[in-house]
């Protein structure tokens, strides 16, 4: 019992971090401490080291063989390319490790705790950066952070006047209640994309929920729309049309559309790759340009044999098959499509993520992988999945009791 209780409370130890250690490293840059992209990466690459070693404290053979089978994907590349892109071998270990947690250390009580440590850090800095901005800069020196990162060109520094990140601030009109100015908050993830991708993650959860678990429904929802609009963020604001339309749709279908959703995403892009102007900052001309980068593959970009290949900025999914090559991309999507869910909560959850990262990976290069908000998402489906299957273990047991203390007809 005190291994079962060490390892869920670790879990939920790691998962936070992983929200919060840019800001705790953003901080120390800013007091004058040695922080380097080094020691940024490092931190990374310890939280998902540690994630790992919890998981195989409880499964070891299952994970082992997913790694496996990832080491020997991204050594083939090396070996044909000639290079090595650990970034890239994070990113997908990243989205196992953390599914694989909340499976092995996660339930229904562990994934609220999660959840509301993170939202309750989003609330607090979010609200700290909105009314106190300047002492929110002078205390987080965010864009001298993304430039000592190599994120941020350093050029852009000497022009931007401001200190937040460099979409810190709307141009022009913002999007959402435009009576809250041209801040763009992002809290303790320091940039409104990701801030963004919370929100969306969080309504997306909300709606999963089945109806005993209204309250934490309700202020799960609550977050993330303030979430959403205190970024003003477009992309999360449209995904939540998607999370209702999800939720309406049969559980039944969720395979079949989880299927195709992505070669509809990418035929999509392909089609406004010719129809759209690919000049502009706005949503038609990203989809415009993420298109194109698809288009623009050569064969060995598509396996993931070449390095470099087409700028990645605006289309993940250029970036995953340059990253991961067509393969991979392929077998994690059908390891996901085919993840099995016990209960509707977990079905309406991962639909409604499946629709997230389709339409993510359509206007932003890798945000997807960021750990800050991907440690959080997988962690959630890996613990929906968790307290379904515990759910289904006691059902099964109980019915067995039941069939075994049932009398025995007496011989007549």
């Amino acid at each position: 019992m005190e291994r079962a209780v060490f390892t869920r409370t670790a879990a939920v130890a790691l998962v936070a971090a992983s929200a919060f250690y840019s800001l705790f490293l953003c901080w120390l840059f800013t007091k004058g401490l040695p922080v380097s992209n080094t020691v940024v990466a490092l931190a990374d690459a310890a939280i998902v080291i540690c994630a790992a070693a919890l998981v195989t404290f409880k499964r070891l053979d299952a994970l082992l063989i997913v790694l496996c089978g990832l080491a020997a994907n991204f050594l083939l590349i090396s070996i044909f390319s000639q290079k090595l892109d650990f970034k890239s071998v994070r990113d997908a270990v990243a989205i196992v490790v953390f599914l694989a947690l909340g499976l092995t250390a996660g339930n229904a009580s562990n994934a609220k705790r999660a959840f509301f440590i993170i939202a309750a850090g989003v609330a607090g800095f979010g609200l700290f950066e909105f009314f106190a901005p300047r002492f929110y800069v002078a205390t987080f020196h965010i864009l001298q952070f993304y430039i000592m990162r190599g994120v941020v060109d350093r050029s852009v520094g000497e022009w931007f006047d401001s200190s937040l990140f460099v979409s810190g601030l709307r141009g022009g009109s913002r999007n959402l209640l435009p009576i809250l100015g041209s801040h763009r908050v992002s809290s303790i993830f320091m940039e409104p994309v990701s801030m963004g991708n919370f929100g969306a993650i969080a309504v997306a959860w909300a709606l999963s929920l089945s109806r005993r678990s209204w309250l934490t429904a309700v202020f799960a929802a609550a977050i993330g729309a303030s979430a959403i609009v205190m970024a003003d963020a477009r992309f999360a604001a449209i995904a939540t049309l998607l999370f209702f339309a999800a939720r309406l749709a049969p559980l039944a279908w969720t395979r079949f559309i989880l299927a195709l959703a992505p070669l509809i995403a990418i035929g999509l892009l392909i089609w406004c790759s010719t129809a759209l102007s690919p000049i502009g900052d706005d949503l038609p001309s990203r989809l415009s340009v993420s298109g194109a980068a698809i288009v623009s593959l050569t064969p060995l970009e598509l396996f993931g044999l070449s390095p470099g290949g087409p700028a990645t900025l605006d289309s993940g999914y250029a970036y995953a098959l340059t990253a991961f090559g067509l393969p991979l991309c392929l077998a994690l999507w059908t390891a996901f499509v085919l993840l099995p869910t016990n209960g509707a909560p977990a079905a309406r959850f991962k639909l409604s993520i499946g629709c997230y990262i389709c339409a993510l990976l359509c206007v932003s290069g890798s945000s997807l992988f960021a750990l800050k908000t991907g440690a959080l998402l997988w962690f959630l489906l890996g613990s929906m999945m968790a307290e379904e299957r515990a759910a289904a273990r006691v059902t099964s047991h109980v019915g067995h009791i039941q069939t075994n203390a049932a009398p025995q007809a007496q011989p007549a």
